[in-house]
């Protein structure tokens, strides 16, 4: 319940009372569409998060298989011109999964946390002080599994278009 100040207060008790009255149940009309719009937006957050989540693995993966894939059916036989790009790209996706798979363990423990801390506060009646080192750690680990899509795709479109304007591929005609 919101407190009145003395500047909304009217003159006449009644009048004070009935004021009291309509801001009291203005004030738990706000409380309730906040918090309505407020899980409005965690359920969304959670399943962005979620649908982040599934992206990675696939996107990863399917950057891993067809940069083999190119190598095999199409550059066919070494030398390759520039390996070293390949293979930082390969590096840096397979960085990538394994971030998303160590993201996915430390976000089960954040939310052990939170769970645990939830119960604590519930039942002892004292807010814990929050644990946010799983929180961090998921956060750093989904940071690094997009940087490394991102760049390990970047070093693979780079071995693949020095292949092709070097000559990597002259072989792969005859």
């Amino acid at each position: 319940m919101t407190a009145i100040s003395p500047a909304n207060s009217h003159s006449s008790e009644n009048q004070g009372k009935h004021f009291m009255n309509n801001e009291a149940r203005e004030s738990d009309s706000n409380r309730e569409e906040y918090l309505s719009h407020l899980k409005l937006l965690q359920d969304t957050r959670a399943h962005a998060n979620d649908q982040y989540d599934k992206m990675m693995l696939p996107v990863a993966g399917g950057a891993l298989f067809l940069s083999m894939a190119f190598l095999k059916d199409i550059v066919k036989e070494p030398p390759y011109i520039c390996p070293g790009w390949l293979m930082a790209g390969w590096f840096l996706l397979a960085v990538s999964l394994l971030s998303t798979l160590f993201s996915f363990l430390a976000s089960y423990y954040a939310t052990c946390d939170r769970v645990r801390e939830w119960n604590q506060e519930y039942n002892n009646n004292q807010r814990p002080k929050p644990t946010m080192f799983w929180t961090k750690f998921t956060s750093g680990c989904n940071i690094v599994s997009f940087s490394g899509i991102l760049l390990g795709i970047i070093c693979i479109i780079i071995f693949v278009c020095v292949q092709i304007t070097m000559g990597g591929l002259a072989h792969a005609s005859k």
